[in-house]
């Protein structure tokens, strides 16, 4: 058994709280203001989602609530070579055709002009590995610049 797991504790990615003060009695005080998501840098439905949850945030911080955001990696592709790949082969290969890997683009371009996001994917022709941008995210975290980092990136 994990020594950090206690009886009455409430644990998650960063360990274990102690569950002794009366604040953490309260059930919404115990799940707490962090939303956790888990994304590639790379990935577009993660960027448009990003642009629907900030309103969201918005909209509850004029009612009193505030709530933080923290950003877990995910590998799209996690065989990527380091160099990357072009862009057009790639997502042929990985769905299936041209003409999917088009169909799919489309999708992803109304989605985005629906929340204000502008995708060139005319000028993308390199899919990148990002490990390096999980590394660059993970230190901003580490100076409370998580989110705009990730927005940067």
């Amino acid at each position: 058994m994990n020594d950090q797991v206690q009886t009455g504790a409430v644990c998650g990615p960063d360990g274990c709280d102690d569950m002794a003060s009366p604040e953490s009695l309260n059930p919404v005080a115990a799940a707490g203001t962090r939303i956790d998501i888990v994304s590639d840098a790379i990935c577009p439905w993660c960027y448009i989602g990003k642009r629907q949850l900030e309103p969201a945030l918005a909209e509850l911080e004029k009612e009193g609530l505030h709530f933080t955001v923290h950003w877990n990696p995910f590998q799209l592709n996690p065989d990527m070579p380091k160099e990357g790949r072009d862009r057009a082969a790639y997502r042929a290969w990985k769905f299936g055709g041209t003409e999917k890997a088009k169909a799919i683009d489309a999708r992803i371009q109304s989605a985005a002009e629906g929340v204000g996001l502008e995708f060139r994917q005319d000028l993308m022709k390199w899919t990148p590995n990002t490990i390096d941008a999980h590394r660059t995210i993970w230190f901003a975290g580490q100076k409370g610049a998580q989110d705009a980092t990730m927005e940067a990136v």
